[in-house]
């Protein structure tokens, strides 16, 4: 779903048709329908019923119709501003920020990457607005609305023993030599308390400061990293082993402290975001 197919739903659910709806966005009736058909497939649910000329909201139509004019309520008043994002990784912030830079060019946006406790405590001490991680838990005094569910991989070099093997369990796990993160690393948190979960001891070859550091020593073949599956950048030199036997995954969430969720900007970053989801763009 992309904002162009949602303003063109909401012309023709405004409008009570199709031909009006595109004489409302002075574009053609064809490319209308084009827009809201491809809405509808995303969704896998039809959005209007046919009547002859006219058109009706189905019931979850008028769902999406709620959505959609908040979202371009937020849009139709935000032209300058700033906002400032907290993420513990460029892999799940950059498709939402491009889609709200394309959609308000005049907001300026800064974008804070660290480890997921650092990304925490910048949002709960005010110097971001909001944030896109994992770990939110049971933080009550943040507000946070899922994204969508991620799961811990392990990976190996090509020519690493544990290559040939389909996946790997807990067990196999404690005992390789480990490349982990940094404490306050979502991914060692996630990782350690699946093992302890086990009476399980890893075995910690190193530690590292980000996951590029520990990308590469992997290729250099000190041990066996661990990192999120949306994270772990194809590499014909790194081989991918799912790890069995444990609760390995993780919410991915946008989140932001209570008294900052009517902010114009963080509103309008959570519409888009949470309509686009974890696809990207489109």
């Amino acid at each position: 779903m992309n904002f162009a197919q949602l303003r063109a739903f909401h012309a023709v659910a405004s409008e009570g048709g199709f031909t009006r709806g595109a004489e409302r966005l002075g574009i053609s009736q064809p490319a209308v329908t084009v827009q809201v058909r491809a809405l509808e497939q995303a969704f896998g649910i039809e959005l209007f019923s046919r009547r002859g000329q006219r058109v009706e909201l189905t019931e979850f139509g008028r769902e999406v119709w709620q959505h959609a004019r908040r979202i371009l309520a937020a849009a139709g008043s935000l032209r300058t501003g700033r906002l400032t994002i907290g993420a513990d990784g460029p892999f799940s912030v950059m498709d939402p920020v491009a889609a709200f830079i394309a959609r308000y060019p005049g907001v300026r946006v800064a974008v804070r990457i660290g480890n997921a406790a650092r990304v925490v405590a910048d949002l709960e001490e005010g110097r971001t607005d909001l944030a896109i991680l994992n770990l939110i838990g049971a933080r009550r005094e943040i507000h946070h609305e899922p994204l969508y569910r991620d799961r811990i991989v392990a990976f190996v070099a090509a020519g690493h023993p544990l290559a040939g093997l389909a996946g790997i369990g807990l067990e196999e796990l404690a005992r390789a030599p480990l490349i982990l993160r940094e404490p306050g690393s979502a991914t060692r948190a996630l990782l350690l308390d699946a093992l302890s979960g086990r009476s399980l001891e890893p075995t910690i070859a190193l530690e590292l400061g980000s996951r590029e550091a520990v990308r590469e020593a992997v290729l250099a073949g000190l041990g066996v990293g661990a990192v999120f599956a949306r994270e772990l950048v194809p590499d014909p030199r790194l081989v991918v082993l799912p790890i069995a036997g444990g609760a390995l995954g993780a919410e991915v969430a946008l989140a932001c402290l209570p008294e900052r969720r009517d902010l114009r900007a963080v509103r309008a970053f959570f519409a888009l975001a949470l309509a686009q989801g974890p696809g990207g763009a489109g």
